[in-house]
């Protein structure tokens, strides 16, 4: 035994997966991988851990009989599962079983479904134990009627006593009641008192065979005489009997004789029957409904129905109608217009946007240069004028010059003005040779630009000065001064003649343009040069691209408005486009009615001969089949027809109602019959069988009491002969008296047996306790922490106690809640203990079995599973997460579900 108290060291079974298909809330859901040792559930409420231990029970165990029990699945799925394990042997396994309870075995790499084979996997253990012992819940642990109900509870107080499965209480019942069998007090069915009646009954048998030897002679003489009286009546009956029978026959042939009478006369008023052709009427009549369907179906082809033409309006039809096979010619046209009168239109209006913007460009061209450029320039110079750029930086030259010429100028004023103030004396020949080199520095410009008389008036003068500056003398200096103010401003009017020149002859502009705003009007050009060139870019996209679509487009819609049945008086080319659709459309529909009036005609007009021959058929068979039965017309047909029918039904009637005759009366009896019943009155033959009835009747009454009471005396007779054999009962009453003496003895040895019962049970009680009492001991010691030492069970009352050092003892009742249930588990792993000493070891699967222990002895009883687990499979499921710190974490496997 290991510190837990198990003695279990074979190797066990193992689930190591479990997948529900569907179960409950389960649906295609897996747990595992399970190991060997302590598998700890954990799961919230609600999540599935009650389901799951059902799941575990019914698969291995079979699911309850009813169908409402069976958890059935709620989210889908097949219902249903399977249990993949290890045997003990080493081998793998699946169990696998469905909600209709059929199995399915996965095991040594064949699928079978073998119920002996899957018990036998199982330890061939049953549903109750695994179900009350192997698995248990916290509700279970209450009380020992959850044992009793299984079967457990018996082999808990039997075990140890060398009876192995067998109880000792079954032992005590099945003696009891084979002691029953044989006597109790003031008991009548039971063996001995039925020996006590049965022999008093033979005994008072033998008393009255003795008495009874006259009265047998005396019967046999009365029974005699009651058989002579007999057949002499029976002797009178036969003739009576006869004659009630033929004149019985007789009666019930009556109404068939009327009807032979009644027939004999119709048929002698009809004619003979005559050869007609076979089912003529229905002939007829086939004929007929046929001529006249095959006349109403061509009145509809010709007239036509409600629902469809016929060949008369259909033929009107295709006279008045007229198609414009012009304009029906012309598809492709027409097609053509229809996909493009959207793009027409689109067309038309980019035209009417493009000629405005061109419009507009225009107008802003012309006034632009107008306004902001010269109204000498036209659009051609503005898109001829090239070389902006040079021109620009002659321009900036002439501003910079002319900047030149008037800042000298102003400080040529600003100097005369200081010499007034002063009347110094200036220095002319320096002023000179000062004025020579700026005349000659202005020349420079308008020599490159090709003004070559303006620079040579600067040149020379810039030359005159130079040679000249020694011919000047001092004199007031305010004179060279001025003369110099004087040249400078002539040197600025001939530069700005020039300037305006080159404005006026090179850039084609207005000489009153202001240096300055010639940037701005450089500026303009550029822009105006951008709109032409845009203006262009829309005359050539609407002459190039728009206009030939439009005047393509109009062009072929005109064409086609020539061809219209109804002219269209309007100018507007969609509205135009759209008649000719329109009329193209009704034509193309007209047409294609057209077509199907055609060849709705040529089917009907075909129907139309078809039925004409059906009816031509139907009518030369109608006369054939008058000509073949020799009439006329149809009502004669119709006459011979019924005449006949008439000769067949009379005809028939009359042979039934011999056939009858002779039924009752016999083969070829009808004549005699039929004579005797036309001699004879129906009333007096009733009168006669009525006699005859009554008769018959006395005889048969008669008889009856005379037979009942030969047999009263046989039976007498018989009576008295079968109890006359005294040796015989005599023989019966010895045998039943031995058989008192064994049922006694029999009775004796039960008592001895309940007796020795009895000092067994007392001893057992005082001396020996079970093994299974002995392991569940151990477990609740160490559960308790030593608080009890032991159980004793009681096998008189199967009652169970406890009991502590002081042997002091308390019953299941007076435990506490948490105690009781301690002792509970402890009794289901000792009892474990020891079925596994002999059986397949299983899985054990136990749900919230210590939220009631205080914490040491949960802790205790942790350690204790954890132990006794180390050598098997224990599921323990539970919603405290606290639970898992009452084992070795190292040595339990958590799955957490959910």
């Amino acid at each position: 035994m290991d510190a837990s108290g198990s003695t279990f060291k074979r190797r066990a079974m193992i689930i190591r997966d479990i997948h529900i298909d569907g179960f409950g809330v389960f649906h295609n859901h897996t747990l595992g991988p399970l190991q060997k040792g302590v598998n700890i559930i954990l799961g919230d409420n609600e999540a599935g851990k009650s389901t799951l231990l059902k799941f575990l029970r019914y698969t291995l165990f079979g699911y309850p009989r009813f169908t409402d029990q069976r958890m059935t699945p709620l989210h889908g799925g097949n219902h249903g599962g399977r249990i993949q394990g290890l045997l003990a042997s080493g081998q793998q396994v699946v169990f696998e079983r469905n909600g209709a309870d059929k199995i399915r075995l996965l095991h040594d790499g064949k699928e079978t479904s073998d119920s002996n084979l899957w018990n036998h996997l199982l330890g061939n253990a049953s549903a109750g134990l695994y179900n009350k012992v192997y698995t248990f819940t916290l509700d279970e642990l209450v009380g020992l009627s959850s044992l009793e109900e299984s079967g457990v509870e018996d082999r808990i107080f039997s075990m140890g006593m060398g009876l192995g499965n067998v109880s000792v209480a079954d032992v005590e019942t099945a003696v009891r009641s084979r002691m029953e069998e044989i006597y109790t007090l003031r008991g009548r069915t039971q063996k001995i008192p039925a020996l006590l009646r049965e022999i008093e009954q033979k005994q008072q048998q033998v008393r009255q065979m003795r008495d009874q030897m006259d009265l047998y002679r005396q019967l046999s003489a009365d029974i005699d005489a009651l058989q002579i009286e007999i057949q002499a009546n029976e002797r009178m009956l036969p003739d009576v009997r006869e004659e009630q029978a033929r004149l019985d026959g007789y009666l019930r042939c009556y109404e068939s004789f009327v009807q032979v009478e009644r027939a004999e006369q119709e048929l002698a008023a009809l004619p003979p029957l005559q050869q007609l052709p076979e089912n003529g009427l229905s002939q007829l009549e086939s004929l007929m409904e046929k001529k006249s369907s095959c006349a109403l179906q061509m009145e509809q082809l010709e007239q036509g129905t409600p629902e469809e033409r016929g060949t008369q309006e259909l033929e009107g039809l295709l006279r008045e109608t007229t198609l414009n096979t012009e304009l029906l010619e012309k598809k492709d046209e027409v097609d053509f217009i229809r996909l493009n009168l959207s793009g027409y239109k689109q067309t038309l209006s980019e035209r009417t946007t493009e000629g405005e913007e061109l419009k507009a460009l225009d107008a802003q061209i012309i006034s632009t240069i107008r306004e902001r450029i010269s109204s000498r320039w036209t659009e051609h110079d503005v898109s001829g004028f090239s070389d902006i750029r040079m021109h620009h930086g002659q321009v900036e030259e002439f501003i910079s010059a002319s900047q030149q010429l008037r800042e000298e100028l102003r400080d040529r004023e600003s100097q005369e003005k200081v010499l007034s103030g002063r009347q110094s004396s200036w220095n002319a020949g320096g002023i000179a040779l000062t004025g020579a080199g700026l005349l000659a520095v202005l020349a420079v410009p308008f020599f490159y630009y090709g003004l070559s008389v303006a620079g040579g008036a600067l040149l020379l003068a810039a030359i005159g000065l130079l040679l000249g500056r020694k011919y000047f003398v001092k004199e007031d200096p305010l004179v060279p001064v001025k003369e110099k103010i004087r040249e400078l401003r002539q040197a600025e009017e001939a530069y700005l003649a020039s300037c305006r020149t080159y404005i006026e002859r090179e850039l084609k502009l207005s000489p009153r343009i202001p240096f300055h705003m010639l940037a701005g009007v450089f500026q303009t050009i550029e822009q105006v040069k951008g709109w032409i060139v845009q203006r262009d870019a829309v005359r050539k996209k609407l002459q190039e691209q728009r206009l030939p679509l439009i005047y393509d487009y109009e062009g072929k819609v005109k064409a086609l408005a020539r061809g219209l049945r109804q002219p269209v008086d309007t100018s507007d080319i969609p509205l135009l486009a759209q008649a000719i659709m329109e009329e193209y459309d009704a034509e193309e529909e007209a047409m294609n009615q057209l077509l199907q009036a055609k060849d709705e005609l040529e089917r009907k007009t075909k129907a139309l001969q078809q039925k004409e021959a059906e009816r031509k058929t139907a009518h030369d068979a109608w006369t054939k089949l008058l000509d073949g039965a020799g009439v006329a017309d149809e009502a004669e047909f119709r006459l011979k027809y019924s005449e006949n029918e008439k000769v067949r039904e009379w005809t028939q009637i009359r042979d039934n109602a011999l056939e009858k005759i002779e039924v009752v009366a016999g083969l070829n009896k009808a004549e005699e019959v039929m004579e005797y019943l036309k001699s004879h009155d129906k009333h007096n033959l009733e009168l006669r069988l009525s006699e005859l009835k009554t008769t018959i009747t006395e005889k048969e009454q008669k008889n009856r009491e005379l037979y009942n009471r030969k047999g009263a005396s046989q039976k007498e007779k018989e009576r008295i002969a079968g109890t006359s054999d005294l040796a015989e009962k005599l023989t019966e009453l010895e045998s039943e008296r031995q058989k008192l003496r064994d049922a006694y003895k029999q009775w004796l040895s039960g008592q001895v047996a309940m007796q020795v019962l009895a000092q067994v049970k007392t001893r057992y009680e005082k001396d020996k306790q079970p093994a299974v009492i002995k392991n569940a001991g151990t477990y609740f010691h160490t559960i308790t922490r030593g608080r009890y030492t032991g159980i004793r069970a009681s096998l008189e009352g199967k009652e169970m106690s406890v009991y502590d050092e002081r042997q002091a003892t308390k019953t299941l009742e007076q435990l506490s809640r948490g105690t009781r249930e301690q002792l509970l588990v402890s009794l289901r792993l000792g009892f474990i203990d020891e079925y596994e000493t002999h059986a397949e070891p299983l899985p054990v699967v136990v749900d919230e079995i210590l939220v009631n222990f205080d914490a040491a002895r949960a802790r205790h009883a942790a350690q204790l599973l954890q132990s006794f687990a180390q050598n098997r499979q224990l599921l323990l499921f539970t919603c405290h997460p606290s639970t898992l710190e009452l084992f070795d974490r190292d040595r339990v496997n958590v799955i957490k579900l959910g």
